[in-house]
C-alpha cells in the first residue's frame, strides 16, 4: 500500500521510482519497507498503521545521488494528504546513510522513512 504511495508522489515529481532489485539505469530510486506496525488503544486496533521504508536513491556520481536523495525528502518529509485511496497522516524522516559500492563504482544514499497512516 505505501509502496504504491511511493512510487506515484516521486514519479509525479519526474523520479524514477523501481521495486527494490530491479535492473536500475541511473540515477533511479528503489525502495524497500523494513518495519510496520500497528497501533492500539485499551479497545484494540487504533486503526493506523506504521510502516518504516528505506528509499535509495542511486546514481554514477555523489552529486547526483545527494542531489536525487534531497528531492526525495524534499517530496516525502512531513508529506499529509490522500495517494490512490490511502490516507497518509505524516512522514518522517528517520535515518540517513551514503555508500558506496567498489564494485560497481555507484553511490547511494539511503533515506528511512516512517509512514503514519489510516488502515483500511
Amino acid at each position: 500500500m505505501i509502496g504504491k504511495v511511493i512510487t506515484n508522489l516521486l514519479n509525479a515529481s519526474g523520479i524514477e521510482v523501481i521495486p527494490h532489485g530491479h535492473e536500475k539505469v541511473y540515477p533511479v530510486a528503489t525502495y524497500n519497507k523494513i518495519a510496520n506496525s500497528q497501533g492500539y488503544t485499551h479497545q484494540g486496533k487504533d486503526g493506523i498503521g506504521r510502516e518504516i521504508f528505506q528509499i535509495s536513491c542511486w546514481a554514477e556520481t555523489f552529486a547526483s545521488a545527494e542531489i536525487l536523495r534531497d528531492n526525495v525528502k524534499d517530496i516525502l518529509d512531513s508529506y499529509t494528504g490522500t495517494v490512490e485511496g490511502v490516507n497518509v497522516k505524516t512522514v518522517f524522516n528517520v535515518n540517513e546513510n551514503d555508500l558506496y559500492e567498489n564494485e560497481t563504482g555507484i553511490y547511494q544514499n539511503i533515506v528511512d522513512f516512517e509512514f503514519i497512516f489510516e488502515e483500511e
